[in-house]
């Protein structure tokens, strides 16, 4: 177990650190009584005696002594509660409450943890995450404290070490089986290692306490998957139907793999008893789309319209159908794009989607104005000197405006079809020198 004094790489001065691993020792001393008021921690946590002679206490000590203190305090605190990082995203998350705060029980920790436990909560204050992790891990081990497995699984997640993150949260389960934010949090990190069987028991603890799991995420890789696991992924999604009958992610689910399976007709039976229960679920509607337009339907679209007029606002649906709509409805396509950006005017992406639209729709003056707002904007520059570039070669009658903007492409996909069209102009042009000019 490594020391505060042995992770000094942590702090630019040694003697700094010295002089605190000193300070706390006094601390644990004296300050056992507000330690004890204040996180919870039993007297016999600290057995050391005072390191500093009380003549030589003075002003500036006592004030570091403070400020050691109300670090130690916040760090025990944020262990017993919150993150002192913020945690990475993880799919479900959103859906489950928030673990109630529990007041703190008084225990006590192993002198041989307090300093590792110290030199972790400094590491990350100094943003020093790798020192953190390492220490916590090891901690997370000899203490088997649920916090402490959920602050590490946490960091971990924040770090994106994955190795870690799992390890963490699968003690984590171990020491708090009805946590539901620690069953989803493994359950998702299982299903990113490609370990979809073993996180379905913890989707269904989710899902039993009350939360509202993602089994979707189960069929991340579904396609690569042995027919024999294939088989017994949707036989334990039909267990867990059976369960839960009303549950609208365990329905979407069977209807993804029936359509995986090309059981097209089986499939929209499962969305329209979804349907009966949520009519405008996002993922649901976006399926049946797919499975209508496959199968030639005229109206593959009209779920989706009826949603859009009942929640204008939901962007996220719109830009969906919009590309949808792209398929074989061009006119219609830029009516939701006009709408999307008109909600979102300084959104780079719609706007460039929309210039491209026009193009397509061979109005060029409406994809210039677009393109040239993206340069305002500052967004999406190369695109739209690309396609400006094209504009004005296509137009034929000012080349010159076409190499000005194909020369101020500097990266992007299309930045070697600028160089080709720039160099052909000039060449085209009787502008050789100048195309060798601009290529060394």
């Amino acid at each position: 177990m490594r020391t505060i004094a042995d992770s000094a790489k942590i702090t630019p001065n040694s003697n700094k650190l010295q002089a605190i691993v000193q300070i706390f020792d006094e601390l644990k001393a004296r300050y056992t009584t507000i330690l004890t008021l204040v996180v919870g921690f039993d007297p016999d946590l600290c057995h050391h005696k005072p390191c500093f002679p009380a003549g030589l206490v003075d002003s500036t000590l006592i004030m570091l002594r403070l400020y050691t203190l109300a670090a130690l305090c916040s760090f025990l605190v944020a262990c017993t509660t919150a993150d002192p990082v913020p945690d990475t995203p993880v799919a479900g998350d959103d859906t489950l409450e928030p673990p109630p705060l529990v007041t703190p029980q008084a225990r006590t920790i192993p002198d041989n943890s307090v300093y590792p436990l110290l030199v972790a909560e400094f590491a990350l204050r100094r943003r020093a995450f790798d020192v953190a992790l390492d220490h916590y891990m090891a901690q997370s081990r000899v203490l088997r404290d649920p916090a402490v497995s959920a602050h590490t699984t946490h960091l971990a997640q924040f770090m994106k070490r994955e190795p870690e993150a799992l390890a963490a949260a699968q003690l984590w389960v171990e020491l708090e089986p009805d946590n539901l934010e620690a069953h989803s949090t493994l359950s998702t990190l299982l299903v990113r290692r490609g370990r979809v069987l073993e996180a379905m028991p913890h989707l269904a603890q989710v899902t039993r306490g009350g939360g509202d799991a993602p089994f979707p995420i189960v069929l991340t890789g579904f396609d690569k998957m042995s027919t024999t696991d294939q088989e017994t992924l949707e036989e334990r999604v039909s267990q867990l139907t059976e369960e839960f009958p009303n549950n609208t992610q365990l329905m979407l689910t069977q209807a993804l793999i029936l359509a995986e399976w090309n059981r097209a007709e089986q499939a929209m039976n499962r969305l329209m008893a979804l349907f009966k229960l949520e009519p405008f679920h996002y993922q649901a509607l976006l399926l049946e789309a797919k499975l209508l337009l496959e199968r030639g339907h005229k109206e593959p679209f009209r779920r989706i319209a009826a949603a859009l007029v009942a929640s204008p606002d939901d962007s996220r649906l719109r830009l969906q159908y919009a590309r949808l709509l792209t398929r074989d409805n061009i006119s219609a396509a830029r009516e939701q794009f006009e709408i999307l950006s008109a909600q979102s005017p300084e959104d780079g992406d719609l706007l460039f989607s929309l210039a491209l639209i026009n193009r397509e729709m061979d109005d060029s003056t409406a994809a210039k104005r677009l393109l040239e707002r993206l340069l305002e904007l500052e967004k999406r520059e190369n695109d739209a000197r690309y396609y400006l570039g094209r504009i004005a070669e296509e137009d034929g009658e000012n080349l010159e405006l076409a190499v000005s903007h194909y020369m101020k492409v500097t990266a992007g996909r299309d930045f070697m079809s600028a160089n080709h069209r720039l160099g052909r102009i000039l060449v085209r042009t009787g502008q050789s020198e100048r195309n060798n000019a601009y290529l060394d």
